[in-house]
């Protein structure tokens, strides 16, 4: 296991009155969501459970969506860090991006049913909360930098570094929806379905990395580069 524990925010030594209360209304809403439902928990169940007025509740989060979306920046701050920390001392691709992949899943193991009422806004793309709409951008761009650390010093033909960071995006999107489903014992089929997937995307990475096949693979990758930008989806690796 990659990552064994989540635990609750740990207050900073400089935390103030105001951002105490905030986090204890977050911690709050996430122990009803987890224990009795998204939907089956209102604003005023988590100011009483918090032992605050409701007013107090709402100055800092105006609604339950407010309180996801900020689940939202916690899960992917926690997954970058715990990728920064561990990343150092895997030497192999393989080896970096089943860390990524593997380590998000585990991130987010216990929220299952959390996340299927999340994903439900992914139906609705002008919805802030939804997972492939506008409201979320800087998180989905968020994500890719994170994959991409596992991609640093890898050398690539430039059409497959530029494209490769929407196809491991996007393959990650589809594991953790398929997370949802996954009833298997300790979601081991999820995790199956993880290496199965890398371990075939690194078998098109060596065969995209021959020089021989480059004048057939490059146009076909230039080609779906222009579709995407055409349908301006472009989330790419910042140069830094």
């Amino acid at each position: 296991m990659f990552i064994t524990e989540i635990g609750q925010e740990q207050a900073g030594p400089d935390e103030t009155k105001a951002e105490r209360t905030r986090r204890k209304v977050y911690e709050t809403a996430m122990a009803l969501f987890r224990e009795q439902g998204f939907d089956q928990t209102t604003m005023r169940d988590i100011s009483q459970q918090a032992g605050m007025a409701l007013g107090t509740a709402y100055y800092h989060f105006p609604s339950k969506e407010a309180i996801i979306g900020a689940y939202y920046e916690a899960t992917q701050y926690r997954h970058h860090a715990y990728v920064v920390e561990h990343l150092p001392g895997l030497k192999t691709l393989q080896e970096r991006l089943k860390m990524v992949f593997r380590s998000k899943v585990e991130l987010l193991q216990r929220d299952r049913l959390l996340l299927g009422t999340i994903f439900r806004y992914t139906g609705d793309p002008k919805h802030p909360l939804s997972l492939l709409g506008e409201g979320t951008r800087d998180l989905q761009q968020q994500t890719v930098e994170t994959i991409g650390l596992a991609l640093k010093g890898e050398r690539l033909p430039r059409e497959v570094a530029e494209l490769l960071p929407m196809a491991l995006w996007s393959l990650h999107m589809g594991t953790l929806l398929y997370l949802l489903y996954d009833e298997s014992d300790g979601q081991q089929r999820t995790y199956a379905l993880i290496d199965q997937s890398l371990a075939l995307t690194l078998q098109v990475l060596n065969v995209a990395r021959q020089p021989l096949l480059s004048p057939v693979i490059t146009p076909i990758l230039r080609q779906v580069s222009g579709i995407l930008d055409a349908a301006q989806i472009n989330l790419t690796l910042s140069e830094k």
